[in-house]
């Protein structure tokens, strides 16, 4: 059974409430007369003595010195209220309405006091009405008389708290194209005027939120779109740049935490943004994508308010109070119970959660003290759960202090994860095999499972084998692309030739999901882009006799010897019928490691020919200007010989100078700064280790530019080395290679920032007096 996809070119939205409240539906994608209805967040409601009630508890501790303590816990789900469902029906007569498929979600609680923001976040239960449970410590009076404020007998319908879901489900591009980029060097620039906590980029929380802000203050990340209908409506509009904004976020997180996750917690404090990977990102039109939904309303207090009494308690301090709540649906868990016992110095208090039963139970005893006369807060506790199956499992005993204990569903035994090809290109790609491997708690064998994606199976589902606790669901899957790419055409546009295509395999380094963070459903996408390369001609300016170029001769070719890929392009035209020409060829969609080559002839029409040989341009669209008198060149820089187990990121910075410019050598950064032309950062980390221990190699990168001919070309380089541990920063003085190759050594030795030239093949390097950087 495929996932559910929607139609967001079509979507409705209806007015409700005496127009005061507002409903977006969107129609299903192949199933006429299907729609489903964006639900909105509300409090989740248990049944208590017949009623259903609110989940909401406020509990205030008063400690011996006075001061005040509190937790608010409250549990919140999505779903369509009556009156949007009726209002819906009313608006589309005879529509059918079904449940959205969700891919992932998050939902944030925010409030503000005397102008400081405070952001909470939660993990939804991914099924049904994706429910999550807040558990907030009250830390001042300020935040616990908030609260009152805002759900006490006296307050408003509507509080001051936010409730923000962001949710995805599966959707087709229609009628856009869209382009999400990001310039990691202008968020660091960005970075440096502001202050940053050095905590934020290990909090979840800080990050997204500093993420959002920095986006919009730096213009670090841009949105281009590219509406393909005449007069796009403002409301269709509006929901694609969200989307297309909401994207951006999500993949900066990505960069983001691929680059704390490479330093390591150890060096979280050294986190910055300039070290994190700067991307661009096209999304074709009629590409399947994960279309983001934020439903976002104020909770209301009303019901909460008028009984207030049963939401709102005090406790002495000296009393061991323990929240312990379930996550997620029981019944959708295939579980027929949650079994939990608490011990506190010999006092045995059990409690057994049942399907459609209350979610949350306290283990509340009197306090205790330790040897040394002080509140003991330390207990322990074990669960058991018994699976409608008949299988069981015990987790526990775990001794711990937590005074809110939350079992989700990784908590709960068997767990499933489905991968979906419904963004493939089939007419490319023939099948996509899964290896897959659940990482089981220690003592249990991790099992390897193997499933492939076709184009008539677009679906994979992999289950636990087992049902032993698997706290952090943790999973790990290698992707292995089986294409059969069509050869390149001959000049007369013909089908033919023995130059590239043929069968293809592309393999994708091993994944790990984990961390509390993996996904139920993996969106499986295109390893193959086409990229394009604009061709430009110019003259030779100047006041005299100009030359011109006649015709332009070019072949791109993008091999890949580690994947058995070779796709090859042809493009020739004459000046006299263009002077651009476009020229478009397939690649993988890794920026660092992808680049196409270009070789061939440019013709004068008074001189003699100017050759292309070896001109290598990054695997993304860009244009490349052939100007007479000038000739383009290209430096490979190989990372081979760098010792990844010492070093966790190289980062070189090449570029050349302005006409008539050189470097001193021992010049200051400024005089730097204020003589570069041409720039361009370049960035190598540490690829995945194989099963057997060894790296996959570290593909090369390039720097092209051109120079005036005539001369020998020339360019400007310096490299830093980023250690795995607490170690400084280190830069190269010396390198091996030519002109025309760079070899990186495995570690750097200068403590100062050095500049090297080449030139004439071989190498120069002068220092950046470290006083003045």
């Amino acid at each position: 059974m495929e996932t559910n996809m929607i139609n967001i070119r079509d979507a409705k939205t209806v007015r409700y409430a005496n127009d005061t409240r507002l409903a977006t539906v969107y129609p299903d994608f192949s199933q006429s007369g299907m729609w489903y209805v964006v639900p909105e967040p509300l409090f989740a409601k248990r049944t208590v003595a017949d009623r259903e009630i609110p989940v909401f508890s406020l509990v205030e501790y008063t400690t011996q010195t006075g001061d005040a303590m509190a937790t608010c816990t409250f549990t919140v789900r999505l779903d369509v209220s009556p009156e949007a469902l009726a209002a819906v029906r009313a608006a589309i007569p005879g529509a059918t309405f079904g449940q959205l498929d969700w891919i992932s979600s998050a939902v944030t609680a925010t409030f503000s006091i005397e102008g400081q923001e405070y952001v909470y976040i939660a993990e939804p239960s991914m099924a049904g009405t994706n429910e999550a449970t807040f558990i907030i410590p009250l830390e001042s009076q300020a935040m616990v008389n908030f609260f009152k404020a805002n759900f006490g007998p006296d307050a408003p319908a509507t509080s001051g708290l936010s409730i923000d879901y962001d949710v995805t489900t599966l959707a087709k591009l229609q009628a856009v194209k869209a382009t999400v980029s990001f310039n990691s060097d202008q968020a660091f620039e960005y970075e440096k005027t502001v202050d940053v906590k050095k905590n934020m980029w290990g909090s979840v929380t800080d990050r997204k939120t500093t993420i959002r802000q920095s986006l919009n203050a730096s213009q670090a990340g841009s949105t281009e779109i590219d509406y393909n209908i005449e007069n796009p409506s403002e409301e269709f509009k509006r929901r694609i740049e969200n989307w297309a904004f909401k994207a951006l976020e999500g993949l900066v997180d990505q960069a983001v935490e691929t680059a704390a996750n490479t330093l390591g917690p150890g060096n979280a404090d050294k986190m910055s943004a300039k070290y994190v990977a700067s991307f661009s990102k096209e999304y074709k039109e009629n590409q399947v994508i994960e279309w983001v939904i934020s439903p976002q309303t104020q909770l209301p207090a009303n019901e909460i308010s008028s009984n207030w009494g049963e939401h709102y308690s005090t406790a002495d301090f000296r009393r061991l109070i323990t929240n312990f709540n379930i996550l997620g649906d029981l019944k959708d868990a295939q579980v027929e119970s949650v079994n939990l016992s608490a011990v506190y110095h010999g006092t045995t208090k059990t409690h057994e959660f049942k399907p459609d039963a209350s979610t949350q139970w306290a283990f509340n005893v009197d306090g205790q003290k330790d040897g040394g006369g002080h509140f003991d807060p330390e207990y322990e506790f074990t669960y058991k759960v018994v699976l409608t199956d008949g299988q069981s499992f015990e987790v526990g005993p775990e001794k711990t202090t937590d005074t809110n204990i939350s079992i989700g569903f990784s908590d709960l035994g068997l767990v499933k994860v489905d991968f979906s090809g419904d963004a493939l290109n089939f007419d490319v790609i023939d099948k996509v095999g899964i290896d897959f491997m659940f990482n089981t708690p220690a003592g249990a064998p991790n099992v390897h499972q193997y499933e492939e994606i076709t184009k008539e199976a677009k679906t994979a589902k992999f289950k636990s084998d087992t049902s032993l606790h698997l706290k952090n669901f943790d999973y790990y899957y290698r992707l292995t692309y089986h294409a059969s790419v069509k050869a390149g055409q001959d000049e007369q546009g013909d089908d033919g030739g023995p130059d590239g295509g043929g069968s293809a395999t592309y393999v994708m380094a091993p994944i790990v999901n984990g961390g509390g963070k993996a996904k139920t459903t993996v969106l499986l996408e295109d390893p193959f882009q086409e990229v394009s390369y604009g061709i430009v001609t110019g003259d030779s300016g100047g006041d005299g006799e100009k030359a011109e170029i006649d015709e332009v001769i070019l072949t791109a070719t993008y091999d890949d010897d580690i994947n058995g890929l070779n796709f090859r392009e042809q493009v020739r035209f004459k000046t006299s019928d263009t002077t651009f020409q476009d020229i478009s060829i397939l690649a993988v969609d890794n920026p660092n490691g992808s680049y196409v080559r270009l070789n061939g002839l440019v013709r004068m029409k008074d001189s003699p020919s100017q050759p292309v040989r070896d001109v290598y341009l990054p695997g993304r669209s860009s244009f490349l200007e052939f100007v007479p008198g000038r000739r383009q060149f290209s430096v490979k820089f190989d990372a081979t010989l760098v010792d990844w187990d010492k070093v966790q990121l190289v980062k070189v910075d090449v570029f050349t100078v302005l006409p008539d410019q050189t470097l001193s050598r021992h010049c200051a950064e400024q005089e730097i700064e204020h003589k570069k032309d041409l720039v361009q950062s370049i960035e190598f980390g540490a690829q995945p280790k194989q099963t057997d221990g060894t790296r996959l190699p570290t593909p090369d990168q390039f720097f092209t530019f051109s120079y005036p001919e005539g001369q020998s070309p020339s360019y400007y380089y310096e490299v830093a080395y980023y250690p795995t541990g607490d170690g400084a920063t280190t830069h190269v003085a010396e390198t091996d290679g030519d002109l025309a190759t760079v070899i990186l050594p495995p570690n750097g030795e200068s403590k100062d920032r050095v500049v090297m030239q080449a030139i004439d093949d071989r190498h120069t390097a002068f220092t950046v007096l470290p006083a003045l950087h």
